[in-house]
């Protein structure tokens, strides 16, 4: 390994080294500022080989930085320059000064809502998507939280390639639990042959730490932590996370299409639990007569069809409706509900939807609540029926043409 370049420097009359950044055992990056006064990120790569290997090596990182030179795509590194100088690789890239995932999730109160995560993911698999269609597919190989910045605008902007993604790929392995630990795939740790379902699972790890703001490596998925971490999961967002994650690739989703469609419209989801793998012991609740004031409680049953236990979550679309608890387990479960009356209008009937979100698909149940009509109600109807209507005789004729 070479020794650090010193701020001073200039590379090719173009860069000034301004200070270094960080150093790896692969990458030292630095902060330059170029002849134009504009400020590039230089990443100098320097693996450990020797001979003849530096030179394979070197063309090697020049080939796969000059390919994604080409890609244009909102959110990707810019590259725009690489080089070789003094039996280096050089690699130039925009700079960017966007704080990272990891402090926009630090500085926050709590963890970010659910719909800002999804927001944030759904920006990742656009970028990702357009990476796996090129010919041959780019397969990014370890995108971990710190590498990921965002803008005040909430944009997304992937701030750089990992290390290893410039290697040949027998090298790469080597290198994948200590470019991104926790977050690259088992295959990849392993040095398999990597597909689209390998950065699958790492979008899944990274999905999990923006939802949660654990570490993989040291606290790795699972539905339990989960239920610690995010008690509002719903099933659907599990079995998104169970899928992507999945330690064998052929349980996983296959691409990034099949990931993004399940985040945008929920795998398995069905009106009817004919499909899905739990029953309920009613599919409409109807309560008549409520009293305005009135604190009606009620309960259904969900239960597996499998025997083995389901989680989800409950909810309604309206908000006279309360649950004893919004998220469960069980195979078989009770779900306590209480209906508050206190603003109905007596004589009116009221209709509600209770959803189901759970593993095992979606299903709803209908609730139709009637007030009794008061004594002054019906008689106010009645006084209409007899003296509201016109006579006869006193019904208007239509317009003619004398009237316009």
């Amino acid at each position: 390994m070479k020794e650090p370049l010193a701020p001073g420097v200039r590379i090719r009359d173009t860069y000034e080294i301004v200070r270094q950044m960080n150093a790896t055992e692969l990458v030292t990056s630095y902060l330059t500022r170029a002849s134009n006064n504009v400020y590039y990120v230089l990443r100098d790569l320097h693996p450990p080989v020797e001979g003849r290997q530096t030179e394979r090596v070197a063309a090697q990182v020049l080939r796969e930085a000059q390919a994604l030179g080409r890609l244009q795509f909102q959110g990707l590194p810019v590259i725009v320059d690489a080089f070789g100088w003094d039996g280096r690789a050089f690699i130039a890239r925009e700079y960017s000064n966007e704080p990272t995932l990891v402090e926009v999730l630090e500085n926050m109160r709590g963890l970010a809502p659910e719909n800002q995560v999804r927001g944030w993911f759904g920006q990742l698999l656009d970028i990702f998507g357009y990476l796996h269609a090129q010919q041959p597919p780019h397969l990014f190989r370890g995108l971990s939280p710190e590498m990921i910045g965002l803008s005040k605008m909430g944009r997304i902007h992937i701030q750089d390639y990992p290390d290893a993604f410039f290697l040949p790929a027998e090298m790469q392995y080597k290198y994948a639990r200590r470019t991104a630990p926790g977050y690259v795939s088992p295959e990849q740790e392993r040095g398999e042959p990597l597909t689209p379902a390998s950065d699958v699972y790492n979008l899944g790890q990274v999905f999990y730490y923006m939802l949660t703001r654990k570490d993989p490596s040291i606290y790795p998925y699972s539905r339990n932590a989960m239920a610690i971490a995010r008690p509002d999961a719903t099933g659907v967002l599990l079995a998104l996370l169970d899928s992507a994650t999945a330690k064998n690739p052929n349980d996983r989703f296959k691409n990034v299409t099949d990931l993004q469609q399940h985040l945008l419209g929920g795998m398995g989801k069905t009106k009817s639990s004919k499909d899905i793998g739990f029953t309920l012991d009613t599919r409409e609740i109807v309560l008549e007569n409520v009293k305005r004031g009135d604190i009606i409680r009620r309960k259904f049953i969900i239960t597996s069809k499998s025997g083995r236990e389901i989680y989800g979550k409950v909810r309604t679309d309206h908000d006279w409706i309360r649950f004893k608890f919004d998220v469960f387990r069980g195979s078989t479960v009770t779900l306590d509900f209480s209906i508050n009356s206190y603003d109905f209008v007596n004589g009116e009937t009221y209709r509600a939807v209770i959803q189901l979100d759970t593993d095992a698909g979606v299903d709803e149940v209908d609730v139709v609540v009637s007030t009794p009509k008061t004594i002054g109600s019906m008689l106010s109807k009645g006084f209409k029926s007899i003296f509201g209507k016109p006579k006869p005789e006193e019904t208007p004729e239509a317009p003619g043409e004398a009237d316009f």
